[in-house]
């Protein structure tokens, strides 16, 4: 069965939904019940001490997912802690990546800041004939171009959670062994698992432009497209080397 078929079938279950809405949603309600901002610091505070549940969640979702797909997989219990590892080795090399990434654009920046600057606030004014758009986009083009090599870093390893479901792996270990099992295979995961990654990301992104109540119920569909992500990420076929 594919994975999306899979996912299909464990969408069914309220238990699913369940465990979704155990990792996204108690944060987000209290936030809205206090009047909390994504930047509060007790909002930040709360989704750190909620971080635990929140994999917790993820984790028993896909493992329905996963079970629907016929595969034989461990408790997720026995594997939260390999995955909040795996999610903070991932961040930390992440964070490297990033900064290594943005350095043309900050180099540019630092060179050409008052002309960047000048271009937006131009824009904002409504005169974005007096900008120096050449140079705006430039630092623009650089930016995404600084931002490439983290998103196929993390898209590589979208499969880690299946990994540690499958067998018991340590944080590393999963992460190498979700990046061999798409060694060769970036076109498969770009066409694959990227749509639904994007989906996502892109409800996250929609959900922050509208009322409360309304984020609130695109969170549930965004995660299940981010488990579709991991699941067909994990179904591709480990090449040898």
């Amino acid at each position: 069965m594919s994975p999306v078929h899979a996912l299909a079938r464990a969408a069914r279950r309220p238990s699913f939904w369940a465990w979704l809405a155990l990792s996204a949603l108690p944060p987000d309600l209290l936030s809205h019940a206090f009047g909390l901002d994504v930047v509060d610091p007790a909002y930040l505070v709360v989704c750190l001490l909620w971080w635990p549940l929140d994999v917790w969640g993820r984790l028993e979702a896909l493992r329905l997912v996963l079970a629907e797909s016929g595969l034989e997989v461990r408790p997720a219990r026995t594997a939260l802690a390999s995955c909040l590892g795996a999610e903070i080795l991932l961040s930390l090399r992440c964070s490297v990546l990033i900064l290594a990434g943005m350095l043309p654009a900050l180099a540019l920046f630092s060179l050409e800041g008052k002309e960047i600057l000048g271009s937006l606030i131009a824009l904002k004014n409504g005169h974005p004939a007096a900008g120096n758009w050449a140079l705006s986009l430039a630092w623009a083009g650089l930016i995404l171009a600084g931002l490439l090599p983290v998103t196929l870093y993390i898209l590589r390893r979208l499969s880690a959670p299946q990994e540690l479901l499958l067998r018991p792996l340590r944080s590393g270990e999963a992460l190498d062994q979700a990046a061999a099992r798409t060694r060769g295979r970036l076109g498969a995961l770009l066409a694959l698992a990227l749509p639904w990654a994007a989906l996502g990301w892109g409800l996250d992104l929609i959900g922050l432009a509208l009322p409360d109540s309304l984020s609130l119920a695109l969170e549930l569909p965004s995660l299940a497209a981010g488990l579709a992500a991991v699941a067909v990420a994990g179904a591709l076929k480990e090449r040898p080397n």
